[in-house]
């Protein structure tokens, strides 16, 4: 007889003729004979390091580490990963719970819209080799047109991720009434200004997930370049039937504007990379809470290269000269959600880190005049406030005069600035804003008042309407050493040319020579004139903060007015005029400022800040508003808690019309948040987050505070800023849900590790639950250290370009030279590890360590109950197979039996096979002996064929039809069984200890390999996704990168050998400090790039897999050459 450890499982030799006694034997006395010959023996003993084989010396399990005895509960209790386990479930329920506890901004309505659709069925394969998968429409508001050809300017809407092409609708029907408001109103002056209507074009992808596979969105940007193509092709003829005059003198269209929703924003950036990308049809990108910066799900490979093929053609092109560069006229707006988003990270919306400042515009829906709310992710298509300005903003670009049917890059910046960050009236004209309006004023002794005010000393004017004062004039400084700038706040419109109430900056007649001084003097009662302008460009439009405000979206205005000391010396005076003939509420409060308009920087750090916190005061009674930057708020990983406290002047009471309110802001991306009527609050913001490369200078990466105060009503405001550590968890959770799907693997490879340590000294197998258990006892502090001094050492790394700016650079140079720096860096520190890139936030690598841990303990005691409830389902398979009706109860009833039994006494022993000897145990054994794979080198030739065959089956369709997660999931499952099967067969053994241990190792090795290979799922289900729905919608479309043979070989074969119950052979010392290296090298992969590539974790792992194939065959190679 060979070495038992060599052997299958279970496996005994006999002719024919005594195989078939033994299964129709029907008493227990030929098996007890089998299990006597079965016995302990010293060959199942590694032998002495001193031996030929290298082999090292047995080492009991129990002197090296004591281990919790008892029944089941008692050792759950008495073992530290439990408590390991609940930290983690209760870290995890928190982070959870503060995540959806967050504040839920309810400020969207929905609109009403009357669509119709037209598709065009001559796109067809002339076109392009998708027009039986997509489809091309063109929407027409029925309220407004009754015309079903394109004769405006064209748009192309994208969806996202399942989206659909009706989404459109709500932007479509918005513009159509906006081009017909506005041609009733003034029909000349918008046609001859190049104003047309804005024809809405969309694609149907069927609602495919672009969000999972990489191939689809290549597919997506092919169609959208062919149906752009198609699209201006139509305006040949189509121009012709406008109901406009000489529409047919316009020049024909030659480039589209696109406005795509989540990753349709991503397929129209990349179809400015495809070979049919038409050079210059494309020169206005607005991407809807679209992750530009990273795939929200990189568990696909051709995902994460799409990414990267993207960033490098736009990153490559903005370095060539402009003369090279086909995205020169480009320009590309990102709009993020906010917090609000679920479905992306909302820093994932940068564009700087492959776009320069002068053609991309970056801004959150907080700061968005008139919207001023965070919005979530599917609301970004229907929200009726943001799609009010988006196509407002769309409509000041137009220009059907020019080919592009767009204004110039720069014009098309600053508009959308105007619209999207500035903010201006509805009855304004956003092409007319730079430029001021000028007028002829007289200043008359009788109703105008000249104020002497002095820098720091602000005005207030709250009596419009009621008093005889109809000017009031405040002369700008002699000396403009003194002041800094000039602003204030209103409650009225003042940006309009009509308005009742003006604020204008004024220069006096050069001709007259006469000073202001003079005129209040001056008893002539002449009047002097003065030449004014209205510069709408230096208003600004913020949320009101009345006593009866509770939120900024609320509707009301306030307008604020600010020149700074270079526009001040260009002027003598401002003036403010009052036309108001009714007793009204609004106010004027202003003055100059002789302060600098720089924020006071607050130089505590992070880590100061998130400790303690910070309390300071400051006089609010010479200056409208005040500015602390803090130095130490720039990450979106943390939340802050303010509280504000105010100190009246004295005899002064709480004014109604305007209350305190806090300005948070960020330069770059531009992230801006008012909070109204303010007390206390919660402050986050959206700066840096983990694997984010950042392009910026110091200065725009620190959190600015602005607030807000009537000086006249408040003297003084003390501010408490502290930690919100409840809240700083639920912004964990988008941050780091990739490594979810990764970081387990790395407690699974040393689990492994510590699993295969002890069988190589003589123990058995080591159960999962209890090599967990030594992790925790003995190398959890190791592993939270060794991580701590990971992050630390990778947060230092030299290829970071955020601190390599200086202050006041230009910033498209500083742009390029960032680039070019993250081109020349040999890798990027913010996609290692856990992306941190400030060495202060090291704490959160031991902590999400330390979490991650207790989740694979918990997720590891669930699969095993759930792999020994199909232990117990297998088992009443099997007594089910050869038993009557009567006997399908009995069984029934006796396992009923058994679960009370086990639930009452706690412990494994009412388990064993002489529970069962009422039950016909024999039959119950015979059937468990019959079930066991390792049988087949006795009696299963047929049944090896039989896989054999349908294996290669399996891997053919693989490799030519199917991808091979398919394949993937199947061998999962059958793992799954084999593993149930395995513990069936060791439970059911009890008349031998040895043999009883060996089926134990046995089935501990299985759940380990069955337990990696459920980890890779995660992965893998996004591709099976998309491979479904494609098969539902009757479409095969290629997955070049999943007909991998190497990706699914390892997993077959090692499911095969596992299925005939073959436990894995003692190792040499050599062959068991490589597979530690193997080991070792999947946790630290899994570690370092688990959040960047967690795809080759499956190379990885088959990889591992390979190496476990090649012991066994090493292995039998060995036997076969001894018994030869």
């Amino acid at each position: 007889m060979t070495d038992d450890t060599d052997r299958p499982i279970s496996t005994y030799e006999m002719n024919p003729a005594d195989f078939q006694k033994f299964l129709f034997k029907r008493d227990d006395s030929y098996y007890m004979n089998i299990e006597k010959e079965v016995t302990y023996s010293k060959r199942d003993m590694p032998p002495s390091s001193s031996s030929s084989s290298g082999r090292s010396t047995p080492k009991p399990l129990e002197k090296d580490i004591p281990i919790p005895n008892g029944n089941i509960f008692a050792r759950i209790l008495r073992g530290f990963s439990f408590y390991v386990a609940l930290i983690s479930v209760a870290l995890l329920c928190l982070i959870l719970h503060s995540f959806i506890s967050r504040p839920q901004d309810k400020s969207c309505e929905t609109a009403t819209v009357w669509p119709s659709y037209a598709r065009f069925l001559d796109f067809d394969n002339r076109y392009t080799r998708f027009a039986d998968r997509y489809t091309l429409y063109l929407y027409r508001e029925r309220s407004v047109y009754g015309n079903d050809k394109p004769t405006g300017v064209p748009v192309l809407f994208i969806p996202g991720n399942a989206g659909s092409y009706k989404q459109v609708r709500a932007f479509a029907a918005q513009a159509a009434n906006v081009f017909a408001d506005a041609v009733a109103e003034d029909p000349e002056g918008t046609l001859n200004s190049g104003k047309r209507e804005l024809d809405f074009f969309a694609v149907d992808f069927n609602e495919d997930f672009s969000a999972f596979h990489g191939q689809t969105l290549l597919n997506q940007a092919e169609y959208v370049n062919d149906a752009i193509t198609y699209i201006l092709s139509l305006y040949q003829s189509t121009r012709k039937t406008s109901d406009y005059p000489n529409d047919e003198s316009l020049p024909l269209p030659t480039s589209v504007m696109i406005l795509g929703h989540s990753m349709g924003g991503i397929i129209g950036q990349a179809a400015f990379s495809l070979k049919n990308y038409a050079e210059g049809s494309i020169n206005t990108l607005i991407t809807l809470a679209a992750p530009h910066a990273m795939a929200p799900l990189p568990f696909d490979r051709q995902m994460v290269e799409f990414y990267e093929a993207i960033k490098a053609y736009w990153l490559n092109s903005f370095l060539l000269p402009a003369e090279e560069n086909s995205l020169r006229d480009t320009l590309l707006v990102s709009v993020a959600g906010g917090g609000l988003d679920t479905n992306i990270v909302p820093e994932y919306s940068a564009v700087t880190a492959f776009a320069p400042p002068s053609n991309t515009l970056s801004v959150f829906t907080s700061g968005i005049p008139f919207v001023w709310a965070e919005i979530d992710h599917q609301a970004m298509a229907w929200c009726e406030s943001f799609r009010r300005v988006l196509i407002r903003g769309l409509f000041a670009i137009v220009d059907a005069r020019q080919p592009t049917g767009t204004v110039s890059l720069a014009e098309r910046k600053e508009l959308l600035s105007h619209t999207y960050i500035q903010g201006s009236s509805l009855d304004n004209d956003l092409t007319q804003i730079s430029d001021p309006v000028s007028s002829h004023n007289k200043l008359e002794c009788g109703n105008t008042v000249v104020y002497n005010n002095e820098p720091g000393k602000p005005f207030m004017l709250d009596q419009f309407g009621t008093s005889t004062i109809r000017q009031h004039v405040y002369p700008i400084p002699t000396v403009p050493d003194n002041i800094e700038y000039f602003e204030l706040l209103t409650s009225y419109p003042i940006d309009t040319v009509n308005s009742k109430v003006k604020v204008l900056a004024c220069r006096l007649d050069p001709k007259t020579g006469t000073s202001l001084p003079e005129l209040n003097k001056s008893e002539s009662g002449e009047p002097l004139p003065i030449v004014c302008e209205l510069l709408r460009d230096a208003i600004t439009l913020i949320p009101a903060s009345r006593i009866d405000t509770d939120t900024p979206y609320s509707g009301k205005v306030f307008y604020t007015f600010k020149l700074s000391k270079e526009q001040l010396n260009e002027y003598h005076l401002i003036l403010v005029t009052d036309d108001l003939m009714e007793p009204n509420d609004h106010f004027l409060v202003g003055g100059f400022a002789n302060k600098s308009s720089d924020p006071l920087v607050i130089k505590k750090s992070q880590s100061q800040l998130f400790k303690r916190g910070i309390d300071f005061s400051f006089d609010t009674s010479n200056s409208l508003s005040n500015k602390f930057q803090f130095l130490g708020i720039q990450s979106s990983l943390l939340a802050y808690k303010i509280k504000l406290s105010y100190e009246l002047h004295d005899g002064k009471e709480l004014q109604t019309t305007f209350t305190p309110m806090l300005k948070q802001s960020l330069e770059s991306p531009y992230e801006t948040k008012f909070y109204v009527n303010v007390t206390e609050t919660d402050i986050s913001l959206h700066g840096i987050s983990p694997f984010m490369e950042y392009f910026g200078k110091e200065s725009e990466k620190s959190l600015v505070m602005e607030f807000i105060a009537n000086p006249f009503v408040y003297k003084k405001l003390h501010v408490t800023l502290l930690p919100d550590y409840y809240g700083s968890a639920g912004r964990l959770l988008m941050r780091y849900r990739t490594l979810l799907g990764s970081f387990p693997v790395v407690i699974v490879a040393f689990a492994a590790y510590c699993q295969f340590r002890y069988f190589h000294y003589g123990s058995t197998f080591l159960n999962m639950n209890t090599a967990l258990e030594i992790i925790v006892r003995r190398g959890l502090v190791k592993l939270l250290v060794f991580v701590s001094i990971l992050s630390i050492v990778t947060s230092y790394s030299t290829s970071r370009v955020s601190t390599a700016l200086p202050d006041g650079a230009d910033p498209d140079s500083s742009w390029r030279d960032s680039a070019a720096m993250v081109l020349n860096s040999f890798w990027k520190q913010n996609h290692l590890l856990f992306g941190l890139q400030s060495p202060q936030f090291w704490v959160l690598a031991p902590i999400l360590t330390f979490m991650f841990v207790g989740l694979v303990v918990t997720c590891t005691f669930i699969f095993s109950v759930f792999i020994h409830i199909l232990s117990y389902f297998y088992g009443f398979y099997l007594k089910l197979r050869k038993s009557s009706i009567k006997g399908i109860a009995q069984a029934f009833f006796m396992y009923m039996k058994l679960i009370y039994v086990f639930l009452k006494k706690r412990d494994n022993s009412v388990l064993k096979s002489a529970d069962l000897s009422k039950f016909d145990t024999s039959e119950a054994v015979l059937n468990a002996i019959y079930a066991n794979p390792s049988l087949a080198y006795t009696y299963g030739r047929k049944d090896f064929q039989t896989r054999l065959i349908s294996n290669t089956i399996l891997l053919f369709i693989v490799m030519t039809v199917v991808p091979f997660q398919i394949a993937y999931v199947i061998l999962l499952a059958t793992q799954s069984v084999t593993t149930a099967k395995s513990l069936f067969l060791a439970r059911a053994c009890t008349r031998s200890s040895h043999h009883q241990e060996k089926l134990w190792s046995f089935f501990n090795f299985s759940l380990m390999v069955t337990f990696l290979m459920l980890l890779l799922a995660p992965i893998d289900f996004p591709v099976l996704l998309v491979w479904a729905r494609n098969i539902s919608t009757h479409w095969y479309i290629p997955f070049p990168t999943h007909h991998n043979f190497f990706s699914i070989i390892p997993f077959m074969i090692m499911t095969e050998i596992l299925r005939k119950g073959k436990l894995p052979p003692r190792l040499s010392d050599a062959e068991f400090y490589s597979n530690n290296l193997l080991l070792f090298f999947l946790a630290f992969y899994s570690l370092i790039y688990g959040a960047e590539k967690p795809y080759l974790i499956h190379n990885v792992v088959g990889a591992y897999f390979f190496w476990l194939i090649f012991l066994y065959a090493k292995n039998q190679f060995v036997k076969q050459s001894n018994r030869s």
